[in-house]
């Protein structure tokens, strides 16, 4: 047999023993989802989306006083801002959604912004967010 032949055997059989870890604990660093905004949409009320959105999202582990292992938590929202305007009461929650980088700090890009006009959702994201707080401005 030529020795091309058995070169191109062996290149294929090894390249059939390869397979990639998607969901193990060597996977690909990617930011995991903590809390699922998809069910959230404008229109809803406050109270309906406290029903769909986690209250309390797990973000890592680390070691307590008896060096045992514990789960860290945060808070959702993660933090609030109210205010008004014109005779209507706004509340801005932000939304932990991701952890991004471990690096201790919660940054605007793992937030979501919820608006919030009278209790009735009114924006979702930072685009919403921006595009009703010009209106402020002008």
């Amino acid at each position: 047999m030529d020795q091309r032949y058995v070169c191109l055997i062996g290149c294929l059989l090894f390249a059939g023993c390869v397979s990639v870890d998607t969901k193990g604990p060597f996977a690909a660093s990617r930011p995991t989802m903590l809390a699922d905004m998809d069910q959230v949409v404008i229109g809803m009320t406050h109270a309906e989306v406290e029903r769909f959105v986690e209250q309390e999202v797990k973000i890592g582990y680390q070691k307590n006083a008896q060096d045992q292992w514990g789960i860290v938590t945060l808070k959702n929202p993660y933090r609030s801002e109210t205010f008004g305007y014109d005779g209507k009461q706004y509340v801005v929650e932000y939304y932990v959604t991701q952890i991004k980088k471990a690096d201790g700090i919660i940054a605007d890009d793992e937030l979501v912004p919820l608006v919030f006009e009278n209790q009735i959702l009114k924006g979702r994201g930072w685009d919403d967010l921006w595009r009703i707080m010009e209106h402020f401005v002008n």
